[in-house]
């Protein structure tokens, strides 16, 4: 499933493709999910997915797989005719992906965000472009929590806002900090305050939950010129990608909402 090089210089030359999915899980006989997860999940997933003890953890792990799966069999010929079964996501509950199918491995970039009953994954098919997703539900959160993960000036903006937006503004910026952590691959080895982030004009954005809004990112690690930060508000939650472009910093990145069915 690699492409030749012809292949990859016409990719190069045209603006990247990132597509998106966000899903809730249901009600249904099978779980969460409308299939068992021996059905779809490979041998090796199911293993990993046993060795997950918190509940609520394999859970997200059985809802961000079936959303992976299914987004990948949309957008992806080699896995339209495939047995997701067959398809292997390595990596943990959230964050990046390295995606192996029929036992090769498929050049791009996927990531895995859940909250709650929500999964949020993002795909791109360009071996040059690391993603980071992340998806935050909107709600108060403690002292302890700004301390810990915001700078001082960050702080301080948002204490410039009414009380009624400050828990958006907490859950967007925390999102924007997540998704950069995944994009770099380095959730578990980077301070999140080595991320600072500027929005200034939260309460000024338009059509928050009908188009791609970008964020300032005033430092990241490696600096923050080369990637682009962008958010969408869906009900209570926040749903945040963020792009490292390196080669194709030249094309602004085309981003493709896909539709699953609820049969998946």
């Amino acid at each position: 499933m690699g492409k030749t090089e012809t292949e990859k210089k016409r990719m190069y030359d045209s603006p990247p493709i990132i597509y998106w999915t966000m899903y809730e899980a249901g009600d249904y006989r099978s779980g969460l999910v409308p299939m068992t997860p021996a059905s779809f999940l490979h041998p090796l997933e199911l293993q990993r997915m046993e060795e997950v003890r918190l509940r609520l953890r394999r859970d997200a792990f059985v809802i961000g797989r079936w959303a992976a799966k299914a987004l990948l069999k949309r957008t992806q010929p080699a896995m339209q005719h495939l047995p997701p079964c067959r398809v292997i996501l390595g990596g943990d509950v959230n964050g990046l992906m390295d995606l192996t199918a029929d036992r090769q491995s498929v050049s791009g970039c996927l990531a895995i965000s859940t909250s709650g009953r929500q999964a949020f994954c993002v795909v791109t098919y360009r071996d040059d472009l690391p993603l980071g997703a992340s998806l935050e539900h909107i709600h108060p959160r403690a002292d302890s929590f700004l301390v810990d993960y915001f700078t001082r000036v960050e702080i301080q903006e948002l204490r410039g806002y009414p009380a009624a937006v400050q828990n958006a503004w907490m859950a967007l910026a925390w999102s924007v900090k997540a998704a950069v952590l995944t994009a770099l691959g380095a959730e578990l080895r980077v301070d999140a305050r080595e991320i600072v982030v500027s929005i200034p004009n939260l309460l000024a954005a338009k059509n928050p939950m009908q188009a791609w809004l970008p964020v300032e990112l005033i430092s990241a690690p490696g600096g923050g010129g080369s990637g682009d930060v962008l958010w969408q508000l869906r009900g209570e939650y926040i749903f945040t990608i963020a792009v490292w472009m390196g080669k194709s910093a030249v094309f602004q990145p085309v981003i493709k909402e896909v539709a699953l069915p609820e049969e998946g």
